[in-house]
């Protein structure tokens, strides 16, 4: 890219005003113009003189009538010149149509990102950049045509000039953007050992009359266990645990880690006479809607316990114990957290009488 060469010239006989004007954030001005407030935008720390009118007469109309220099960059004037391309096109969608696409009514265009949508300006910037590349596929060399790409092209320039050829083609192409969760990567701590362990203990909970759990859904998780720990992954089954497939979307958990769960039911800690049986655990392969968060019962184990004091008083006591909540270390990873504790069951009964 050439040197950028800027060109300043006298104009009008009038001295030049030296007053600030006031100014106010991006996202106030965009609230404003818009009428509405920006989930996302550039320029987070810049400010600017807020106008009422079109950006460019703006500018150049307080210019002219207040005396102050202006400056005038090659992006700012295309992209007021694309801009009405874009409404002429769209004003005359199905004339035009033939020069640009081959395809009737709107084609759709999916890009996707990993992750909720979030202040980044890399990731925004980049999405356009995907979108500008899967419409050059399609209308080819008038893609070039109308994205900016001057010496003075910042990338929020070209954002900007990529939303305007996103503009001038809405009447050819529906947009969307999917938000694809994940897991970065997954450790699984303890030895080989430990892991067989868990295997074949739980092997014997067939004897409880739970084959119908164990044997064709428990069992088959715990052998992905046992491969992993051995340095074996099967990532497809992985990726599978939350959603089937590894899919984005809704509450609702489809996964395999529904087969470490045969029962849903009440979270109250207190209450399991709620409970029933989960005729869909495992199923994660077959595909279904899968299960609401709050459905699961209680990580929480209960067990009533009878404290008895010197002078005779009773009152009831819980023990309860369990994964308590999310533990995130210092790389951020999270790990199911542990504990336990004992608490009042709220129910003091009186003292016994000492003949009893």
């Amino acid at each position: 890219m050439e040197t950028i060469k800027n060109t300043t010239f006298n104009l009008f006989d009038v001295e030049s005003c030296r007053e600030p004007l006031p100014t106010t954030s991006t996202f106030n001005i965009l609230k404003e113009i818009n009428k509405k407030e920006p989930n996302f935008h550039s320029g987070k720390e810049d400010q600017v003189v807020l106008t009422p009118y079109h950006g460019l007469i703006g500018t150049v109309t307080r210019a002219y009538n207040m005396h102050y220099p202006l400056v005038l960059d090659p992006d700012s004037i295309w992209i007021t010149i694309t801009q009405g391309l874009a409404q002429h096109i769209n004003a005359n969608a199905e004339e035009l149509r033939g020069q640009f696409v081959k395809h009737d009514e709107k084609k759709y265009i999916e890009i996707q990102r990993g992750g909720a949508p979030r202040d980044d300006d890399e990731l925004w910037q980049g999405a356009l950049a995907e979108f500008s590349s899967k419409i050059k596929e399609h209308i080819g060399k008038k893609h070039d045509l109308i994205v900016a790409d001057f010496s003075t092209t910042t990338p929020v320039a070209l954002a900007a000039s990529e939303i305007v050829l996103m503009g001038a083609m809405k009447s050819y192409f529906k947009y969307g953007m999917r938000f694809l969760c994940g897991i970065p990567n997954i450790t699984l701590e303890g030895t080989v050992e430990d892991w067989k362990s868990i295997r074949t203990r739980a092997q014997c909970f067939g004897e409880f009359n739970l084959g119908w759990w164990v044997d064709d859904h428990l069992l088959p998780v715990l052998d992905q266990f046992v491969a992993a720990s051995e340095g074996n992954p099967d990532k497809e089954f992985w990726k599978s645990m939350v959603k089937e497939g590894g899919g984005s979307g809704g509450p609702f958990i489809c996964g395999w880690i529904n087969a470490l769960l045969p029962y849903v039911g009440s979270r109250d800690i207190k209450v399991n006479k709620t409970f029933k049986r989960h005729e869909r655990y495992g199923n994660y392969g077959e595909g279904f809607g899968g299960i609401n968060p709050d459905d699961y019962a209680s990580s929480m184990a209960c067990a009533p316990v009878k404290f008895i004091y010197q002078d005779g008083t009773e009152e009831m006591k819980e023990f309860i114990g369990g994964i308590i909540g999310i533990e995130q270390r210092e790389n951020f990873a999270l790990k199911p957290k542990l504990g336990w504790a004992i608490q009042s069951d709220e129910e003091i009964l009186k003292p016994k009488p000492k003949w009893m």
